[in-house]
């Protein structure tokens, strides 16, 4: 088959079901990201607790400190199941959707819904464990965003780089997947409705090997990216001091 031929109809049907079965995939990584860094969290609070309990009663050093207790990680657990969408009420015509689940009380909206809060106060007060981590570590931002930035909130916007895979190919990603294995990520957004699987395959599978947190922002809107935070931050430790990454700038670059 010559290049100026049309593929043939059964590799044509083969690729537009790889197409969708892929975007299926990340639709479920999206919305189980959050839920497995809570989850991983909450484990490790439960291990710690009895690593420090067995250390204590067998006169052995005590476990480093770090992390959420078990009650902080349960509540951010317990947070994100009652947001799944099985569990949210149904919207009667005419009103603004909540997002709470049956039988629970409405909760106030958070601020980065709707806007990016500014100054590094009210980015600490909304994601206070990004903002507590940007000192050593930066944001990246993963998409087909023809040129497209968003402003964001300091120090975020300063620690935010913005990976634009539109003009380029399989290499676009660069030496991301290593910065990310090699600790120098906080956490990716991936803006994941125009990004071929060649990008992001290799940047999900070295953020689940090195437990770095993912966010999906769908085109990569505003509230895609504000969404995509608070899924980070989520999955984030509550350890304030992160390692810092030896000899490399906060970007990496």
């Amino acid at each position: 088959m010559t290049d100026a031929e049309p593929p043939f109809p059964l590799d044509e049907l083969e690729a537009h079901t790889k197409r969708a079965l892929r975007a299926a995939a990340l639709n479920a990584q999206r919305q189980l990201a959050p839920l497995e860094g809570a989850l991983s969290a909450y484990r490790r609070a439960l291990e710690a607790e009895v690593a420090r309990e067995f250390a204590l009663a067998h006169s052995l050093p005590q476990p480093r400190a770090g992390g959420p207790t078990r009650e902080a990680a349960a509540r951010t657990l317990w947070a994100l199941v009652r947001e799944l969408p099985e569990l949210r009420v149904d919207t009667p015509a005419g009103e603004e959707p909540t997002g709470e689940p049956v039988g629970e009380p409405a909760r106030s909206p958070r601020p980065v819904d709707n806007a990016a809060p500014d100054g590094p106060t009210a980015l600490g007060q909304v994601l206070p464990r990004i903002a507590a981590a940007l000192a050593h570590q930066n944001v990246v931002i993963l998409g087909a965003l023809g040129g497209r930035k968003r402003d964001l909130p300091e120090p975020l916007g300063a620690q935010t780089e913005w990976i634009d895979t539109s003009q380029g190919g399989a290499h676009a990603v660069g030496n991301l997947p290593a910065r990310i294995r090699q600790g120098r990520v906080l956490g990716v957004v991936i803006c994941e409705s125009a990004i071929s699987h060649k990008h992001t395959d290799p940047v999900i599978a070295a953020a689940r090997a090195s437990a770095v947190p993912l966010g999906f922002a769908g085109k990569g809107g505003n509230a895609g990216i504000a969404r995509a935070l608070r899924a980070i931050e989520a999955q984030l430790s509550a350890d304030p001091t992160p390692p810092a990454p030896s000899k490399s700038t906060a970007h990496g670059r």
